[in-house]
Order: C-alpha cells, then structure tokens, then sequence
C-alpha cells in the first residue's frame, strides 16, 4: 500500500492523496469505483487514477524485468572505423519515441542499459506521466528491494569475473548474478576468472553459446573465450574455420590472419600431408604467411624447403609491399604471394628488383634460374 494524489483535472498539479494497494497478482485496489470512473471518462471526465492503474501499473510490471536485472537489457554493440584516431566502440539501445536515446549512442554497457532503467526512458517508453511513474517504482522498490543495489548473490559469483569491481560493472550493464553464473559454464575447460568483457559478449553480442562451449574446450584461455564471445557471423569471422584453426594451437592473432583471408583449416592438413610436416606446424607457417597478406601455395612451401626456408623463415608484410611497389613500377604483373616467396630465397629487396628487371614473373621462375 502507498499513497498517491488524485487529480480529477489533467492540468492540476497537485490532487486530493488517498491510499492504492498493488496486489501480487498486480490488480489495483483504490477508493474508486473505476467502472464508474471510466464511464465518466468517456464523457469528458478524468481521474489520475484511471491512468495509473490501466497504464503505469502495467508499465512497471512490463519494466520490472530489466529494473531486477532479470531480463536482458535491448543493447548493442558496434563499432566505428569511420573516425580520425581509429576504431570506436559505441552502444546502442532499442529507442523510445521523443527520447533522447533516439538520436545518439553510449560510450559502454553500463551507461546504455542505464538509460533504459531510467525514470526519463521509461516515460517516454511507455508514455505515462512521470511523477505517477516515480510514485509506483518508488513503492515497488519498498518490496523487491532498491532496484540499483546487487543483490547479496553476487557474492557467490564474484570469484568467476577478473575485475576486482566486476560484477558491479555486469549489473549496471544489465547482467544479473544468475546470468554471471550461468554464461561461465559456457567458457568450458576455463578454471581462471574471466574478464568481464566475456560476459558482455556472451549476453549482447548474439553469439552461439553452444558453439561457444565447444570452441573454448579447444583453447581454454579467459582471454580467447573472451575474445570468441564477440565473434558472430555478421561480424564476418566464419565460426567453424575459427575454432578449427583454435584446435591447430595457433593464436588468436594467427587464426584471425587466416580468416579473414577465408582460409580453411584443412589447407593445413594438406600442407602436412604433402610435405612432412604436421598439422600444427603447417598451421603455424600458413599463419606466418597470412600475416604478412600472403597464401603460398603446396608448391610455393616445398620451393622454400628446398632453399632450406621452410618453418624458420618469418615474412614481412612491409618488405614484401616494398617489392610489390618495384614490381608495379617495371610494369611486372606478380602476384604478391610469388613477390613474398622470390623474397625469401633471393634475400634481399635489390635482388628481387634485379630478378624482375630480367624478366622474372613468378617464384618457380627461380627454379629454371
């Protein structure tokens, strides 16, 4: 039970209080007959009551699941490359008409699911008046408790998040203590806590929890799970190649390099099969290669284990974009990945120049040189 002030006109500002009870079941118990009330509502009459139990009381209970943290907050996350000084992460929430949320973003979690717990989203949201609004949360919180303090559970999970005031930060973010727990058992394998960012990604980004468990099983590293709990197909990354070139041991640097190369993890185990080496090693010297923006192929691999070359050298991207520009400039149509490879067995950039200027198109040229 609280107390409210009736206004029987729109434009009053103050009214006559009197007693509203809110039942479990969320019916409304007040001093009018509200049947009455809204007969003569429908001749030009008004009562504030009439509002607040046809549409705030519904609006807070519609509300109570994001202000208790149990249902999860509608934010998003993307990313700008549009900038003057690189990338920059902004949240995104799902608006409320007249809002201010409609034309602008939130520089983190915490500060988008913020707003939409906040008395001015959640107005405009349900398009109640506010002080109504403030009144019944206000009167709610005296039974579930205040709706901004977490709750004693999290006490239970705070060893599963690396940051000292972790779970503090998940709240505001919108992450119940239940959720802490629950998105853990997905980063299978992994006995470190995990950076909060992991849970972030496992509850907004969208991502496969099932292929989630079974990904981190192959690498289980707080940091990698963390890394793989943002990873979806919109954001471009091929979900199976990722965790098969995960359980070659490449990092999370290399495996990058390969997909976004749409390289698949079985030219790996061709490589190997073909030349000697095993899988991880093959793996590793794809890695090396596609770092550099290169994909040599069988044969360019067995070319540079004959020059004794094969998994010690280490390409560079910047020497071989070097050797590229030579090449545009004698008007020599090489492929990059040829560039790279003549590279590696000539030595040098100037021999390289000197090669292209004798006619040389291609690394098996160097076989017949």
């Amino acid at each position: 039970m609280f107390a409210i002030e009736c206004r029987t006109r729109r434009t009053a500002s103050r009214g006559k209080p009197h007693d509203v009870t809110i039942n479990p079941d969320w019916s409304v118990r007040t001093p009018h007959d509200l049947e009455a009330e809204r007969i003569a509502a429908a001749f030009g009459g008004f009562t504030s009551c009439l509002d607040l139990v046809d549409r705030v009381v519904p609006a807070v209970r519609s509300a109570l699941g994001v202000l208790l943290r149990r249902t999860p907050s509608p934010v998003r996350r993307t990313r700008d490359h549009s900038g003057p000084v690189g990338e920059r992460v902004r949240w995104h929430v799902a608006t409320a008409r007249s809002c201010r949320c409609s034309a602008g973003t939130f520089p983190d979690a915490g500060a988008a699911a913020g707003h939409l717990r906040s008395i001015a989203h959640l107005t405009r949201q349900y398009d109640v008046q506010r002080r109504q609004l403030t009144e019944v949360l206000a009167a709610v919180e005296t039974v579930w408790g205040p709706f901004d303090a977490v709750p004693p559970r999290a006490e239970t999970v705070r060893r599963l998040v690396r940051e000292p005031l972790g779970v503090e930060q998940l709240w505001e973010a919108g992450l119940h203590p239940d959720d802490i727990a629950a998105l853990a058992t997905c980063a299978t394998g992994v006995t470190e806590p995990l950076p909060a960012s992991y849970y972030l990604g496992a509850a907004y980004a969208g991502v496969d929890l099932d292929w989630l468990r079974r990904t981190v099983a192959s690498n289980p590293d707080p940091s990698i799970a963390a890394w793989l709990a943002w990873l979806t197909p919109e954001a471009g990354a091929s979900l199976d190649a990722v965790g098969a070139w995960l359980e070659l041991g490449l990092s999370r640097r290399q495996v990058l390099a390969l997909v976004e190369r749409t390289v698949p993890a079985q030219a790996a185990l061709d490589l190997a099969a073909q030349t000697g080496r095993t899988p991880r090693a093959a793996a590793r010297d794809l890695a090396m290669w596609a770092e550099a923006r290169t994909l040599p192929s069988v044969e360019h691999f067995r070319l540079l284990d004959e020059h004794g070359l094969g998994s010690d050298y280490r390409p560079s991207g910047p020497a071989i974009d070097r050797v590229c520009e030579i090449a545009a400039r004698l008007g020599a149509e090489v492929p990059r990945t040829d560039l790279g490879v003549v590279l590696a067995i000539a030595g040098s950039v100037p021999e390289v120049e000197r090669l292209l200027a004798r006619g040389l198109r291609a690394a098996t040229d160097l076989v017949a040189s």
